[in-house]
């Protein structure tokens, strides 16, 4: 599936114009919620005149803008039947952060969930598209495995490429999705894009969150302890001798909070005891970054030491931020560089101009 080419067939324009196009609206933002596309829209900057062309710009708005009409069936399309709780309800400024005011004039009273919107849209307009009877999902099941290959490009810039383990493992609880040699140290990773349904989300329904939670993680982890056994049963076989420490490492696509409270009804659902490392895409892109200056051993170890387990990473690497000597990511950093450079645009970061965070510059 090339997901690039399904997303122009859903909404008119290149996932990489998407991307460029939000970010100039997102830098036009920090100074005025209220503008006018289409008539404003224009730039000195060579490499964005093909980019904000009025087909570009209009299938963009398409895809995050909403009238009042629209707005309101959103809204009542979205809302789980029998909620009792509405403050809980989902907002539709996520999915349309821009408001359609008429006449040629739009605002977005939250310019943060314009970024939001450019993170989520290309997988879930995807996924509802690709919605099938029953729990089938041809692009879930695709993008799983784009997901696990994210994972190993992370660990493949941060650890020696012969550390690192791809579907290692031979046994009835399947192979583990990666696995990585740090010294005596060994971490097993498994990947997993599941998060909460909508009903959910919205209900608060504990009966819901252990379904949920069953797909996205409970039964990942009941199978890390006999994945861990037969990986240490074939250690020789695997380069795995000499190993002292294992961590076992479930990373999902979104964080599952409030982390305390959803380690505790995992914890209930298991059979036995598991030690586990529960981590958030954007966890795991930290913890790489970690590595050079301390060591991703190392940072697992702090984490699993007392009182730590039950922390999310977030509050984790806060509370160490003047222990770790904590950095952005360099994959992200260079891809993000590289994507901005396309089009002529320097962040702050890539031009050293502030320690802040990068904004592109308005064009």
């Amino acid at each position: 599936m090339d997901i690039d080419v399904e997303f122009r067939k859903v909404c008119g324009l290149s996932i990489e114009n998407f991307v460029a196009i939000g970010f100039c609206l997102f830098a036009q933002l920090w100074s005025d919620p209220v503008f006018y596309p289409l008539v404003g829209w224009h730039t000195s900057v060579p490499g964005l005149r093909d980019v904000l062309t009025k087909e570009n710009v209009t299938a963009f708005l398409r895809a995050v803008a909403a009238d009042r009409p629209r707005f309101r069936n959103e809204d009542a399309a979205l809302r789980p039947a029998g909620a009792a709780e509405s403050r809980y309800d989902f907002n539709p400024l996520v999915k349309y952060p821009v408001i359609d005011l008429g006449n040629g004039k739009c605002m977005a009273p939250m310019r943060n969930l314009v970024v939001w919107r450019l993170y989520t849209a290309p997988f879930y307009e995807l996924a509802d598209v690709f919605m099938e009877e029953g729990a089938k999902n041809p692009f879930r099941a695709f993008f799983g495995h784009v997901f696990q290959s994210y994972v190993g490009l992370l660990l493949r810039d941060a650890v020696p490429s012969q550390d690192i383990f791809p579907e290692l493992g031979d046994n009835a609880a399947g192979p583990a999705d990666w696995v990585v040699r740090v010294g005596s140290h060994a971490i097993v990773i498994e990947c997993r894009t599941g998060d909460f349904s909508l009903s959910a989300k919205s209900t608060g329904g504990l009966a819901l969150i252990d379904a949920d939670l069953r797909k996205i993680a409970v039964n990942t982890i009941k199978k890390l302890p006999t994945k861990i056994a037969a990986l240490q049963q074939n250690a020789q076989a695997y380069g795995l001798t000499g190993i002292d420490t294992w961590h076992a490492l479930v990373v999902l696509k979104e964080p599952l909070l409030p982390v305390a409270r959803i380690r505790a009804l995992i914890d209930a659902e298991l059979n036995r005891p598991v030690a586990y490392h529960l981590l958030s895409t954007g966890d795991f892109e930290q913890l790489m970054a970690l590595h050079d200056a301390v060591g991703i051993h190392q940072v697992l170890s702090d984490k699993a030491a007392a009182g730590e387990m039950e922390k999310d990473f977030r509050t984790f690497f806060h509370e160490r931020r003047k222990v770790y000597e904590f950095r952005r990511n360099p994959l992200l950093e260079r891809t993000s560089n590289e994507f901005f450079a396309k089009f002529g645009v320097l962040t702050d970061r890539a031009s050293s101009t502030t320690s802040g965070a990068g904004r592109m510059a308005s064009p």
